[in-house]
């Protein structure tokens, strides 16, 4: 798994990982159907893939659950990113018969050393910054170990 072994090159090449949890995805489904919410979770990966780098991954974890890995990205530029594909999220609308749908995205962003050794661990921290994320209010970016979680 890539970001097991980012997580054990952290300390030499640190990292930041996002978790990203899409708010209101449940209506779309409930509301368009299945098919509409494949559709729309379709169309956000390659929303949020244009939001990154090259040398970036973005990843679904299941459900509604995105993971990106920023490789060698400092927590300020990781900031603006996930900040980018917040907006990004936010912008996009699906037309389904006729109906519009939309999503926000809540964004957990872990900064990746020594400290984080583990691909659970980091898995860990981010979902924490995610709630927190949540928490707040939703679509917003909550950085892990600045109040958010940790």
């Amino acid at each position: 798994m890539l970001l097991e072994h980012a997580s054990a090159r952290a300390a030499e090449l640190p990292f930041c990982a996002l978790f990203i949890d899409l708010d209101r995805f449940k209506q779309v489904n409930d509301s368009g159907g299945h098919a509409a919410g494949d559709a729309l979770l379709r169309d956000v990966a390659q929303v949020l893939a244009a939001q990154v780098r090259k040398s970036d991954t973005v990843a679904r974890l299941g459900g509604d659950e995105f993971a990106v890995l920023l490789d060698h990205c400092p927590v300020a530029q990781a900031e603006v990113i996930a900040e980018k594909m917040r907006s990004a999220v936010v912008a996009y609308q699906l037309v389904w018969e006729g109906r519009v749908h939309g999503v926000g995205a809540s964004i957990g962003l872990v900064p990746v050393s020594a400290a984080l050794a583990t691909a659970t661990e980091v898995l860990r921290a981010a979902d924490a910054a995610c709630y927190a994320a949540k928490r707040r209010g939703r679509n917003c970016v909550a950085v892990h170990g600045l109040g958010a979680a940790g």
